[in-house]
């Protein structure tokens, strides 16, 4: 799509859609500043996302409307729950600027503000830049595993009018009955800006990773640097632009995987660890009081459940010191009464910890986490340097001046600002990755299971506090030079924002780890000319698949091994396949049938029937995958030498077969 219009169409529809929903309850919860700008886009996913699960149970097909309608409902409630706290202030209690409306409400801070959304501007259009050296243009797709579930969950979604969380994993489950939740919010977005924009599924879906991690990220990322540090311009000017700066995320996910959902997750993962240690009392100056961190934060929970529920793990995962930290010193005070106290509380410490592990260990889908584990790829210790320096796989060199300007910003805060804890969460997640990709060791294994086994996603947690540190490093760097260097006249005030701007992008330019994760994501993109055992599609199959509407009528089914790239024939050309991901779970009697016998099709009624029942009218012939499960269609495969099959198309060795003879009949 090389036009410029569809691009700046869908740019607008998506700013509506992460804008609008969300800009409603900013205004009644009179949200100013930071926390105005970055829980906007996180409130919208939250209606969003719950406005798809509930509107299917209203009967409501799936469209803006419903979000719409989400959103007013969710008004009213705020509007009713602020005028009952309104009411039920003492006489002449305040708590503060906020007329009594659950909190304190920050300032716009002129002083401060524009300097994060400056940077947070840099930093969109670095990412912006990096994902169109990667992948010109808004039509290409990631060769890559997740990939085709993804793509082709909207493409389902769209077509039901239900993009609901119980409903968008059921594709790949044709003979259950029983609904699978699969986190929803990342194809509730996508199937919204198609429905918006005309833009394609392949499009929407670039469009929405770019207005997620160029612009909900950056905003998210600055409202913890603001409850971490406080209004500094020149800390804040710089944390934005450097959330573009490091190369685990958000462009690790996308090179790996790839997991949309993930990286929505991990891109509004900021707001809740702000939220959070303001509710713990740890905001240095806190934009919003404890009990509206209270509400925000419950606000903020369906976005994050139904993004990617493992975010939520990140939260207790990054934050394990420092609570650790404060049920220590909860308990010392409780012993500090008395000995009854101290006993007391810890019983309750205790039961907490055994009925949160036996409520998680009750969830089949839980304990399947734990089935896998990562094999070990390289040493421990090569392991901690890549985590400590920040350049997991595929980046070669590790991004020292980054690393530097981290490791300096956390002393500052540990040892100035008291924040000890965070070194404590620097080094576990050190180790954890360490563990994970480094060693064959069971702990370390299975402290990694609510990411599904894969240190890509631990390692992408290291920039949520990385950003921060980082900046607050930077800034000491900035002072000390000025320092240095001030002569008889003061500097003007701008001076060491614009300096911090100018270095953070600097750094963020010429990182070498982060051209090599580019060159990387570039190659994720890459379509080969001919066949390649690591990718989903080449040259020739793709243009076969955009050929498919020439010959092959909308209702008909295709036949296919999904295994090679056949399953994108859904999201790229819109039909249906048999297999529309590569691994299927509870297949029907049908489908399990015709995997294994499709080539016996012209002489076993049975499977004659079974094509008929599932209207398969065609067969696409992309060779048998060396890769997976493929050998389990292996029917697939013979069905494209048999005689019940004629050739309609081909490109190159791609080709398209229709069905011409089935029990003995022609068809």
């Amino acid at each position: 799509m090389n036009s410029a219009t569809p691009a700046l169409l869908g740019l607008v529809s998506v700013l509506a859609i992460l804008g609008l929903p969300g800009a409603a309850l900013v205004a009644v919860l009179r949200l100013r500043g930071f926390t105005a700008v970055a829980l906007t886009p996180v409130l919208s996913v939250s209606v969003i996302a719950v406005s798809a699960v509930v509107g299917p149970l209203l009967g409501m097909a799936w469209g803006w409307w419903v979000p719409a309608v989400g959103t007013v409902l969710v008004v009213v409630a705020l509007l009713l729950l602020t005028g009952l706290w309104r009411r039920l202030q003492l006489p002449g209690r305040s708590d503060g600027q906020d007329g009594g409306a659950v909190g304190v409400r920050a300032g716009w801070e002129p002083g401060v503000l524009p300097w994060g959304l400056a940077g947070a501007a840099v930093a969109a259009g670095l990412i912006t830049v990096r994902l169109l050296l990667a992948a010109p243009g808004l039509e290409p797709i990631t060769q890559n595993y997740d990939t085709v579930f993804h793509l082709n969950a909207v493409h389902y979604a769209l077509e039901a009018g239900n993009v609901s969380s119980w409903f968008v994993g059921m594709f790949n489950r044709p003979g259950s009955t029983v609904p699978h939740p699969y986190p929803g919010a990342w194809h509730g977005l996508v199937t919204l800006l198609v429905q918006l924009s005309g833009l394609s599924i392949a499009a929407a879906t670039n469009v929405t990773w770019l207005a997620v991690a160029g612009l909900v990220w950056p905003a998210s990322a600055l409202l913890l640097t603001r409850t971490l540090v406080g209004p500094q311009p020149v800390v804040l000017a710089a944390a934005g632009v450097l959330t573009s700066a490091f190369t685990a995320f958000p462009y690790l996910l996308l090179q790996y995987g790839t997991v949309y959902p993930n990286a929505l997750s991990y891109a509004i993962l900021p707001v809740g660890l702000a939220l959070v240690l303001t509710l713990l009392g740890q905001a240095r100056s806190p934009v919003v009081s404890r009990a509206r961190a209270g509400l925000l934060l419950l606000l903020y929970l369906p976005a994050q459940g139904l993004s990617q529920p493992n975010g939520l793990f990140s939260i207790a995962f990054l934050l394990t010191p420092l609570l650790v930290v404060l049920v220590l010193s909860w308990l010392r005070a409780g012993f500090g009464r008395s000995h009854t106290t101290g006993w007391g509380r810890t019983g309750l410490v205790l039961v907490s910890l055994t009925g949160a592990a036996a409520l998680l260990s009750a969830s089949d889908t839980i304990r399947r986490l734990f089935n896998w584990a990562h094999p070990k790829s390289m040493s421990f210790d090569e392991a901690l340097w890549r985590a400590a320096t920040h350049f997991p796989l595929p980046a070669a060199s590790p991004a020292l001046v980054l690393s530097a300007l981290v490791l300096w910003g956390l002393y500052q805060l540990a040892r100035h600002d008291g924040r000890r804890w965070m070194i404590a969460s620097f080094a576990l997640t050190v180790l954890v990755y360490g563990l994970a990709i480094g060693s064959d060791n069971e702990l370390g294994n299975a402290l990694i299971a609510p990411w599904y086994g894969n240190p890509d996603r631990l390692a992408a947690l290291m920039p949520l506090f990385g950003v921060p540190w980082a900046a607050v490093g930077l800034e000491r760097v900035i002072a000390a030079v000025r320092r240095r260097l001030r002569g008889p006249r003061t500097r003007p005030a701008l001076f060491a924002p614009l300096v911090a701007l100018a270095a953070a992008a600097l750094l963020a330019t010429t990182s070498p780890t982060l051209w090599q994760t580019n060159t990387a994501l570039a190659e994720t993109f890459r379509v080969p000319a001919a066949s390649d055992d690591g990718r989903r599609l080449d040259a020739d199959e793709l243009r076969l698949l955009e050929q498919l509407g020439e010959h092959v009528p909308e209702d008909a089914v295709l036949a296919n091994n999904p295994w090679n790239g056949s399953p994108l024939a859904v999201a790229l050309a819109g039909h249906d396949v048999l297999y529309p991901y590569m691994t299927m779970e509870s297949l029907d009697e049908d489908r399990a049938l015709l995997r294994g016998q499709l080539d016996e099709i012209a002489t076993s009624e049975p499977v004659c029937s079974a094509a008929e029942r599932l209207d398969v009218e065609y067969l696409l012939d992309f060779g048998e995958s060396p890769v997976g499960q493929g050998p389990l269609y292996a029917g697939i495969d013979r069905a494209a030498d048999s005689q019940a099959f004629e050739e309609v198309a081909a490109v190159g060795e791609a080709r398209l077969l229709k069905l011409a003879r089935c029990a003995g009949r022609t068809a």
